[in-house]
């Protein structure tokens, strides 16, 4: 028999918390074609430059949204969602002036 230690691996969760963040951004159905772009060249080019992981976590045909999880370094994270939200006003904007 094998002695098991249970104890928490705290400094581990504790070193993942603080240099890792997910962060969830729901935006209108009509969005996700701009977001991801022809063949997923325009999501893939956010990947690489803010060095994070984004992916698609639910949709939801009730609501018409859709749910994208940004995982990263939380500066990376924050600055990815901010340039998606900022795409997404100018894409409104843009819309509501035709």
């Amino acid at each position: 028999m094998v002695a098991v230690s249970m104890a928490p691996m705290s400094p581990m969760r504790d070193f993942i918390a603080e240099k890792c963040a997910v962060d969830r951004l729901t935006v209108n159905q009509d969005m996700v074609p701009r977001i991801i772009g022809r063949e997923g060249k325009a999501i893939e080019a956010l990947r690489r430059s803010r060095g994070v992981a984004i992916d698609v976590v639910d949709v939801s045909k009730e609501k018409r949204t859709t749910t994208f999880a940004i995982v990263g370094q939380k500066e990376r994270v924050e600055a990815a969602r901010k340039e998606v939200e900022k795409m997404i006003e100018k894409w409104t904007a843009q819309e509501e002036e035709m």
